[in-house]
């Protein structure tokens, strides 16, 4: 299920305001909860699991840091960017004009197909009630 808020935003030039529904935030999940839901449904232990998400997060650098995508099948692939400054001059562009060097997820289309929004479970996201302390 993903928990949803609803915001207001203004439109800066007509002054006119829509309702935006995002994402609510949300506890993240880490590392160590996924490799220990991996090892509930397969034989490997959970240093197994490390090993290789370990092994899979250093081969990917790699290949990025070598200017190559990587696709990972159903779950997308990862590839390089980079932004840069212009110049007038062709030869004058080189590498020192690079400014930022960005990692870009693209999604598989089987992923792509399991977000639709008909396949999810939405909810409006309601904040826990905070009771005051006793005393106060």
């Amino acid at each position: 299920m993903i928990q949803y808020i609803v915001r207001p935003k203004k439109n800066p030039r007509t002054g006119a305001m829509k309702y935006y529904i995002q994402i609510s935030p949300a506890t993240p999940i880490y590392r160590k909860q996924i490799i220990e839901e991996i090892e509930k449904t397969c034989t490997l232990t959970s240093s197994d699991i490390k090993a290789c998400l370990d092994a899979l997060e250093t081969s990917i650098l790699q290949h990025l840091a070598a200017g190559q995508a990587v696709r990972l099948g159903d779950l997308g692939s990862f590839r390089p960017t980079i932004s840069s400054l212009g110049t007038t001059e062709p030869g004058k562009a080189d590498s020192t004009l690079i400014r930022r060097v960005r990692c870009r997820f693209t999604q598989s289309g089987t992923m792509a197909l399991r977000l639709q929004p008909a396949a999810l479970n939405f909810q409006p996201y309601k904040t826990p009630k905070v009771t005051p302390p006793s005393g106060v």
